[in-house]
């Protein structure tokens, strides 16, 4: 990202930019500012191609005729799936732009189609294409993904510092817990927290409880949290809230079933006496997670998190196989965890 900031502050533009990764708040702000600074507006000179098969004769001839009262010709390629494809045409017409050009390709962010996380989204680019390999040979492919661990803490910090506001250690701790891994959706919610409290406001536990919406991660550990303490009907009332705000059940089953086996890396990895450090790095998660992680474990035994794990699998196998539905599975679930 640097790179592409750096090339903005000076003017000196590269022929070929790629743009992806699994944050959009950030792919659009870095390329709405990136074809801003190259096209100033001029549409003469611009050829934008967004969600449609692009045509290699089409890109070509456009780069190919020299620009009209203007140093360059500049071809914005958004969404257009290009790097999936196998067609040498796109590498070729990059290998081969006259200086005169500049292409910038967008890509964002698709629903991962794989056995992950159905909620989850996945970079649509593909790495070993000639494509690919064709753009990092003459200009620069920027990844921009979810910030994490102490560049995301860093980040709220600052958002919040922006907005003129005070905190507490323990309702930022909170915080960050609980606002949502999308930039944007964060975002949105430190807006709402701003408002609420007014400029100069302080922002306590409370706040953050009353005010943000929680990201689904977090509402399925505070679920879990109840199963495991064998507070049923907390748990139950905890997932019909989540139904009810139109949450897939299958994304709620896979968080569970996450949730239920770190509870179980960490009981092992704390059976072998490792640190919290070591946990947390295993895990690549913080070592405030690993605490409450082990503060649960300490009170269930180790074969009961064992046969959970292997029957969370085993329901998500059936999910997924066509023998019960989402929701059938996390009732089912539920029950046996408490």
């Amino acid at each position: 990202m640097k790179r592409i900031l750096d090339d903005i502050r000076t003017g000196q533009f590269r022929k070929v930019y790629l743009i992806y990764g699994d944050e959009t708040y950030l792919i659009r702000e870095i390329s709405s500012r990136l074809c801003a600074e190259l096209t100033h507006g001029d549409t003469m000179n611009t050829l934008t191609v967004s969600n449609r098969q692009a045509v290699p004769s089409e890109v070509r001839e456009f780069t190919d005729t020299m620009p009209f009262l203007a140093d360059r010709r500049v071809v914005v390629m958004e969404d257009t799936g290009v790097f999936s494809s196998s067609d040498p045409a796109f590498a070729e017409w990059i290998e081969t732009l006259p200086d005169t050009a500049s292409v910038v390709f967008i890509e964002h962010p698709a629903k991962a189609k794989d056995k992950g996380d159905p909620m989850s989204m996945v970079s649509s680019v593909d790495k070993r294409t000639k494509l690919f390999k064709a753009v990092q040979k003459e200009g620069i492919a920027v990844e921009l993904n979810k910030l994490e661990g102490e560049a995301r803490t860093e980040w709220i910090l600052k958002e919040i510092g922006r907005r003129k506001v005070r905190i507490t250690k323990n309702a930022f701790a909170l915080l960050v817990d609980v606002l949502p891994d999308a930039m944007e959706s964060a975002i949105h919610e430190m807006d709402k927290l701003a408002d609420y409290v007014g400029e100069n406001g302080a922002i306590d536990e409370k706040t953050v409880e009353t005010v943000v919406t929680p990201k689904l991660s977090f509402q399925v550990f505070k679920l879990v949290e109840a199963a495991v303490s064998k507070d049923r009907e907390t748990a139950f009332r905890l997932y019909y809230d989540l139904v009810a705000l139109d949450t897939n059940p299958m994304g709620i089953l896979f968080n569970i079933t996450r949730e239920i086996l770190r509870l179980n890396a960490v009981a092992s990895m704390k059976k072998r006496r490792c640190s919290n450090t070591e946990i947390a790095s295993a895990l690549g998660v913080q070592e405030f997670v690993v605490r409450k992680l082990a503060a649960h474990t300490s009170r269930i035994p180790a074969s009961f998190l064992e046969g959970l794990a292997e029957e969370a699998l085993e329901l998500d196998h059936a999910v997924k196989s066509g023998d019960l539905t989402d929701s059938m599975a996390v009732e089912l679930l539920l029950f046996r965890m408490t």
